[in-house]
């Protein structure tokens, strides 16, 4: 919806993310005080520049397929990619680190997973159950409209009276 109805670009979504998220983290540095301490703490250890700097590169490469993925295919196969995503971290985690996974831990991952899987199912295959017949946000009204009449009514502030048409 955002690419196709305000005709924005996934360049221009990442440019203002992370120029506001650059003029939040200087805002704090220096109404905190320490833009000077964490300078000085950069400049002293040269290996964080260095970190930090492949840290953001990562974070834009992130940044430029997750864009991607939502202009191409909209923010619902992405909701559902994220899902497998944070399923296999979980399983890579319990593999690699070896800890024991419990009955009721597996029962918790199937039900939460389960449910988020159903969700991107319903919403992508067009199978949820839309219930809402009217918007809440309507542009235009007419006299079928529920209110409208009492609508059109004005009360006074002074008396809190409604005045008649």
């Amino acid at each position: 919806k955002l690419f196709k109805e305000h005709k924005t670009t996934k360049y221009n979504q990442m440019l203002y993310v992370n120029l506001l998220s650059c003029c939040v983290s200087m805002t704090t540095l220096l109404s905190s005080n320490t833009f000077r301490p964490a300078l000085t703490f950069c400049l002293v250890h040269k290996g964080l520049i260095r970190d930090a700097s492949m840290l953001s590169a990562s974070a834009v490469a992130g940044q430029y397929f997750i864009y991607s993925q939502v202009e191409a295919f909209g923010a619902l196969v992405f909701a559902a990619t994220m899902n497998i995503r944070q399923l296999a971290s979980i399983m890579v985690s319990y593999m690699t680190y070896g800890h024991a996974i419990t009955m009721s831990q597996v029962c918790g991952l199937i039900m939460v997973f389960f449910a988020l899987f159903y969700k991107s199912c319903t919403g992508l295959y067009g199978l949820s159950n839309n219930s809402e017949k009217r918007s809440l946000m309507q542009t235009e009204y007419d006299e079928e409209t529920p209110g409208y009449m009492a609508a059109r009514r004005c009360i006074n502030p002074r008396t809190a009276e409604m005045q008649k048409d």
